[in-house]
């Protein structure tokens, strides 16, 4: 068996993924993301296109600019070789995570010396449900399957495991702080600047570190999925587990994932690479 090798990892700024677009890279297609990142990674390693047998892409909401799949025609997009195969997964949060596994997977059986992993999402521009699947879009068909949106299930989760608000915020907290204090130390290295063609804007650095974040500001924003609690995602979920007998509402816009605009890629291969 082959041993998987890790050479290169890179990625975009993370920029606000505002559905109002003023996210510094909403003006590009996730197509011109990822040409950036295709040419810095070619670049870096002087990667010749040829020893590249297959580019895997996680991408969660596979609609609009991001159908079709987006890992084949970002590269014909790029001008990638015409018999380079690409693939689109999605595993919702960790599909770039699972598209680098995968690739290790086909390094370690011998079915490829090299290949390209990782994610994109424009979130400001392909937003979230905008594939309309039925699972979340139909509640009777969500109902049956007893599916329920990722904020609802984390809600669960942190009660059945009895985290408290106000452990969610110091983790979100010191996040920030941690991540405030790698960018301005320089730590990260694999960011890739991106130019926004239509702003003329370098972009270079990560827009969703909020390091003016306290844990008295978190502590004053509302459960974002109490809401939807109220409309029955609650009782179906007591439901499925009788020993709960309210849900705890503690994810919030403070303590949750950012929305963003970016992407990430890989470089695998074997060792004799």
């Amino acid at each position: 068996m082959e041993q998987a090798y890790i050479y290169d990892a890179i990625r975009t700024p993370r920029a606000k993924g505002s559905p109002k677009a003023t996210g510094a890279l909403a003006g590009l297609s996730p197509f011109e993301l990822l040409q950036t990142l295709y040419q810095a990674l070619e670049e870096r390693n002087n990667l010749d296109r040829a020893l590249v047998e297959d580019v895997i892409l996680g991408c969660v909401t596979q609609a609009k600019e991001q159908a079709g799949n987006i890992a084949k025609s970002s590269l014909m997009y790029s001008g990638w070789p015409e018999n380079l195969s690409g693939m689109t997964v999605n595993r919702y949060c960790s599909s770039g995570l699972d598209a680098i596994n995968i690739a290790a997977l086909q390094v370690n059986a011998g079915q490829a010396k090299c290949v390209i992993a990782g994610g994109v999402e424009m979130m400001s521009r392909v937003p979230m449900m905008s594939d309309k699947g039925n699972i979340f879009m139909d509640p009777e068909l969500a109902t049956k399957c007893r599916m329920v949106m990722m904020g609802s299930g984390a809600d669960l989760i942190g009660t059945l495991n009895g985290v408290t608000r106000e452990q969610a915020d110091e983790v979100a907290f010191k996040s920030h702080q941690r991540a405030a204090k790698a960018r301005s130390e320089g730590w990260f290295k694999s960011i890739i600047p991106v130019l926004n063609k239509v702003t003329g804007q370098l972009v270079e650095h990560d827009e969703c570190i909020r390091e003016q974040t306290t844990m008295e500001s978190l502590a004053e924003l509302k459960p974002s999925f109490a809401e939807l609690g109220a409309l029955g995602t609650d009782a179906l979920q007591i439901a499925g587990h009788p020993q709960l007998t309210s849900i705890n509402h503690i994810h919030t816009a403070g303590n949750s994932p950012a929305l963003a605009d970016a992407a990430a890629l890989v470089l695998v291969g074997d060792k004799s690479l």
